[in-house]
């Protein structure tokens, strides 16, 4: 009789084989819950608590975060785009990702929306402050 050497799957390849049966079977495997629990610290390091709600219909996942003191900024938001090609890349290209961040909902940011914020030159204690300088020079 032949040996074969069969080798295990690397962790890509047994993560695409998930999603193959996450589609066939509307259900996660104890490893993407697990991966979908853990993904969040990698993105913000200061949570103290995070949720991960899952819609199997809607295809979504809803991350909830609690007790974050990490500043959103470009870097940040960088790393919530990156969580969000992990999902897709976990679950299909087709699943939608929503962050809550201590009530507020920080990703996708909604630009149609979003108040423009004011200019730095705009208010008139500003323009008092440079009228202010210029007379000094």
């Amino acid at each position: 009789m032949k040996k074969t050497d069969a080798k295990p799957l690397d962790w890509t390849a047994q993560l695409v084989m998930l999603r193959g049966m996450t589609e066939r079977f509307q259900s996660l495997h104890e490893a993407q819950k697990l991966q979908l629990q853990l993904w969040p610290f990698v993105v913000d390091t200061s949570l103290a608590n995070t949720k991960a709600n899952v819609d199997m219909e809607a295809k979504t996942v809803q991350f909830v975060w609690t007790g974050s003191s990490m500043k959103i900024g470009p870097k940040y938001n960088q790393r919530l785009k990156v969580l969000d090609d992990s999902v897709k890349f976990l679950l299909g290209n087709d699943w939608t990702v929503t962050v809550w961040r201590d009530g507020t909902l920080i990703y996708p940011v909604d630009t149609k929306n979003a108040k423009p914020g004011r200019k730095r030159g705009n208010s008139k204690k500003r323009r008092r402050a440079r009228a202010g300088r210029k007379q000094r020079r």
